[in-house]
């Protein structure tokens, strides 16, 4: 009987392993020696609670990035490989970094060097994630402006057309 338990309990601990999470990557574009690129597995609908009109169609999506030698593109510290989260109002053509994490190597294997959410709001009570909260860019203004100090990856409207298609 023991044996037939280890048996199931192992069994079950390799079934864990084989439906690892597995990213769709597709390659959005090279730029400063890093390649980028969306998994496509991770485009899901974003349902709020308190929905305005200006935000119906909101749909998030994941953001590799990877380069060949550590870069300061938007961190102190210099870092090998990024994953970020956007969300994108399809509506409104309108796109907004939401998280991202920092990584010394070039997988989220290696050292995590730090963070950033746009969706905190801390206060005495806690701390708290609104998506509305997030401060959204249109095209227009990044192709005005560009992207710096918004956190957001090179491609972005690449990666729009593909999250909103």
């Amino acid at each position: 009987m023991l044996k037939k338990y280890i048996f199931i309990v192992q069994l079950m601990l390799l079934s864990g392993f084989a439906n690892a999470y597995s990213p769709n990557l597709v390659l959005l574009g090279e730029y400063k020696a890093g390649k980028y690129f969306i998994d496509m597995n991770s485009i899901k609908n974003i349902t709020l609670k308190s929905m305005n009109k200006n935000r119906t169609k909101l749909k998030q999506a994941v953001i590799y990035e990877k380069f060949s030698s550590p870069v300061r593109l938007d961190r102190d510290e210099p870092y090998k490989s990024s994953i970020k989260y956007i969300v994108v109002n399809c509506n409104s053509k309108e796109i907004s970094p939401y998280r991202g994490d920092y990584y010394k190597g070039l997988t989220s294997n290696t050292e995590w060097l730090g963070a950033y959410n746009n969706a905190v709001s801390r206060n005495e009570n806690g701390t708290y994630y609104f998506i509305e909260n997030l401060e959204f860019y249109s095209l227009s203004e990044l192709k005005k402006y560009g992207t710096q100090n918004s956190s957001l990856p090179y491609f972005y409207d690449k990666a729009m057309s593909i999250v909103c298609s």
